[in-house]
Order: C-alpha cells, then structure tokens, then sequence
C-alpha cells in the first residue's frame, strides 16, 4: 500500500523521490559520491586501505575545472544561458579554479615525497583535509554558484 492510499501524505523530507529533484542535495551528493567512488578506485588500485587513498583534492580539483571547461562550450553553443553576468561569473570561475587547482597540485607536490612520509599527520591534514577542502570546495562552488541550482 502507498501512503497515499493509506491517506497519509509524506512531508518533502520524507519522500525519498523528492530528494533525488532537490537541486541542494543533489550538489552535496555529487562531490561526495565520486569521493566515495574515488576512494574506492585507489584503494584497490592500491590493494588496500591506506591513509593516501583519502588524498583526492587533486582529482575533485581537476573535476571542477573539467566542469568549468565543458560548461563554457555549453554556455557557447546555447544562446539561452548567454548572459554577461553569467559569462563573467564563468570567466572569474576558471580564473580561480586554475589558480586553486595549481595550489593543490603545489600541495601533493610537496607532501608526497618520500621524505614527508614519516610526518603522517602533517601530510593527513594538508592533503586529506585542506587540498580535499579546496577540491571538493571547487566542485560544490561550480554546482552551486556557477551552473545554478
């Protein structure tokens, strides 16, 4: 039996279709699926756990710039998404995102050599939470402010 049928109505919340058009939701279980998915990839390209399958700033990094580069020919091709604020919100997106993806290819650069091994911590919270924060950052940014929900 459905709710419906049983004269009960599910609050938005609660419906776990109205979830999966919720344009909020949908941009916060982006990035978290494909670091999710990403995880996974490199723990068993790895063959197993480890603390540096979690480093993924870099792949959500290049993912977001990736987005920024395909939505500029969409924004191209389709003159219904022309507009200047959104071509110079798109142009300051890909100016940054560059800029930010570098700083986190300068971070893994750094703190992945064999002579920072040893500082697991250190490394841990530079590529696991800040380069992650900035990746990860880029994509929500891209989603939510870029692309519109």
């Amino acid at each position: 039996m459905t709710s419906a049928a049983l004269g009960v109505r599910l609050s938005p919340l609660m419906n776990p279709l109205s979830l999966l058009t919720n344009p909020y939701f949908i941009a916060i279980i982006s990035p978290t699926a494909l670091l999710i998915l990403g995880t996974l990839g490199k723990g068993i390209i790895r063959g197993g756990l480890s603390q540096q399958i979690w480093y993924l700033g870099f792949d959500a990094a290049l993912s977001a710039v990736y987005a920024g580069i395909v939505y500029l020919y969409d924004v191209a091709r389709n003159p219904g998404l022309r507009s200047e604020g959104k071509l110079e919100l798109l142009a300051g997106f890909l100016i940054v995102s560059f800029m930010v993806f570098f700083g986190v290819v300068m971070c893994h650069q750094i703190w992945e050599k064999d002579d920072k091994k040893d500082r697991k911590i250190a490394q841990f919270l530079i590529l696991g939470v800040f380069a992650n924060f900035l990746g990860f950052g880029l994509l929500l940014a891209f989603v939510l402010l870029v692309k519109g929900v």
